[in-house]
């Protein structure tokens, strides 16, 4: 698994490229939760089967989820920094908060339903977790015993 230096390096190098003008785009960069994401993944096992969706702020999950830093850095030149999904690593990501989460559900639903190997991790911000669709999507995972987990990020805002 990478590591948390390695995770701070990249998000460095790519904070580099906006700063010269490299990445024309929007750019949305985290730091300081590299520790306690990594902390999730091992805890939880995460694997190559398992399904990982996530929102604007993906950089560091990606690379979590086993995605080259070629690949996550390439996707985010080419302006795909707020979308990243990597359909090859089951990673799925989106911009739009609230978007995955009945989707993600939806995901377990299936997985579960066809006897399908793995999971799926949900991972969204605070705030995202205060829309009712957020709760709703719970309710629904756990009224029927999905394979899914939501992870919920707090920045302390």
């Amino acid at each position: 698994m990478v590591s948390t230096e390695a995770i701070v390096r990249f998000e460095k190098s790519i904070a580099d490229l906006y700063k010269q003008g490299k990445i024309p785009f929007p750019v949305h960069l985290r730091s300081g939760r590299e520790e306690q994401l990594r902390k999730v993944f091992l805890e939880e096992g995460i694997g190559k089967s398992d399904w990982v969706y996530a929102y604007w702020d993906a950089h560091d999950i990606c690379l979590l989820k086993g995605v080259p830093s070629e690949m996550v850095r390439k996707a985010i030149i080419d302006g795909n920094s707020i979308a990243l999904s990597f359909p090859d690593y089951n990673v799925l990501c989106s911009g739009i908060a609230g978007s995955l989460m009945g989707v993600a559900c939806g995901h377990a639903w299936a997985l579960k339903t066809k006897g399908k190997k793995g999971r799926v991790f949900l991972f969204c911000g605070d705030m995202s977790a205060e829309m009712g669709i957020f709760h709703e999507a719970v309710k629904y995972a756990y009224n029927n015993i999905l394979p899914i987990k939501f992870i919920v990020s707090n920045n302390g805002m």
